[in-house]
């Protein structure tokens, strides 16, 4: 992978990135919220950081219901800033947690609904953070869907 990293501030990518999610968003009845929390500048390739948010806001959408949202934060974690996508989904099950990330691997729940996909998605994710040398993971909802989370190094 060709890399140009550098600082990008994260508010600045996502109010020009969620102008077009938006508009998908609202064809489909849901609304996607973002709230910064932090001024610090982002170490990440920005054409890395567009797949990795259009692959997990893509999925977010895909398995939200009409009339949900879609929360994205930020959270300042010493020498990482970590990011979350929150839907209120389906959720994904304790034993597809360990392998969500793996290539070509789909839920029993993606499997059996309409939403086609090639279960790359989150193995490019994942390794475009690891190639930014970020983690990335995903924690349950208390009621329903899932937080995709991934850190990314700040520029110093």
């Amino acid at each position: 992978m060709n890399t140009d990293i550098k600082g990008i501030n994260f508010d600045s990518f996502m109010e020009s990135f969620l102008v077009s999610m938006n508009t998908i968003a609202k064809k489909i009845d849901i609304k996607i919220n973002y709230s910064p929390s932090h001024e610090t500048l982002i170490l990440a390739d920005i054409q890395a950081l567009e797949r990795i948010m259009n692959n997990l806001l893509d999925n977010a959408l895909k398995y939200s219901n009409p009339g949900s949202s879609i929360e994205i934060s930020t959270k300042d974690q010493g020498k990482m800033i970590k990011m979350m996508v929150a839907d209120s989904g389906i959720g994904v099950s304790n034993e597809d947690q360990e392998h969500i990330f793996d290539r070509f691997y789909r839920t029993a729940s993606a499997r059996a609904s309409e939403n086609e996909g090639s279960g790359l998605g989150l193995a490019i994710v994942k390794n475009l953070i690891n190639s930014l040398n970020g983690e990335v993971g995903i924690t349950p909802k208390d009621k329903s869907g899932s937080i995709f989370w991934f850190t990314l190094p700040k520029s110093t």
